[in-house]
């Protein structure tokens, strides 16, 4: 905003129509913003509500699972485990 004010002489009504301009902009901005955030936020509850369900469910069956990657790299792998395909 400042470059544009500086880059030529403007009138007084010029600049004030330029701030304006840019306030408009910057609450449709911030608008904008706040409507993702909601939207985000609702997202999430979805989410932790079905975690919250799936994690009930495999305690309900009795498993014990652990949802954590072991932090192996395929160079610690052997190489049969490398080329042996998962069956779903």
């Amino acid at each position: 905003m400042k470059k544009l004010i500086n880059s030529r002489k403007w009138t007084t009504a010029e600049q004030m129509q330029q701030i304006a301009y840019g306030i408009i902009e910057a609450d449709a901005t911030t608008e904008n913003l706040s409507t993702s955030l909601k939207e985000a936020a609702v997202t999430i509850e979805k989410l932790e509500k079905e975690n919250k369900a799936l994690h009930s469910y495999i305690k309900e069956l009795g498993q014990d699972l652990q949802f954590e990657n072991t932090g192996g790299t395929v160079q610690s792998v052997g190489e049969r485990q490398q080329r042996r395909n998962i069956k779903i």
